[in-house]
């Protein structure tokens, strides 16, 4: 390798250095903004609120409940907040199907137990 060989992928490598440094930066500082003209439904994202033990847990982007006439939220179908402390939803098929080393066994015995 010559010298200006080094020298020009050097170059080339500060300065990719430097481009994805800058947008990096710039990425960072963005911050994100709810539109205030979509409704949020209080209620979900109180508890979102109460249950998140840390705020590095969540973001901006996940930390409200959007207020919809159609669509159902997550309490309506699980019964609590996704996520929420001692409720794990479908925890009886979960435990059915990890609870044993072959996939054939644990869906047998999962089918015995709906009986």
């Amino acid at each position: 390798m010559t010298m200006s060989t080094f020298i020009r992928r050097l170059s080339a490598g500060v300065l990719f250095a430097a481009v994805s440094a800058a947008t990096l930066v710039a990425q960072s500082t963005q911050a994100f903004v709810r539109d205030p003209k979509i409704p949020i439904d209080a209620e979900y994202t109180a508890k979102i609120k109460e249950y998140t033990t840390q705020p590095f847990f969540t973001s901006p982007l996940v930390d409200y409940l959007p207020a919809s006439k159609t669509v159902p939220t997550p309490k309506a179908v699980l019964g609590d907040v996704a996520g929420a402390p001692g409720k794990l939803p479908y925890a009886a098929l979960q435990q059915g199907i990890f609870a044993h080393p072959t996939l054939a066994e644990a869906f047998n015995n999962l089918f015995d137990r709906l009986k």
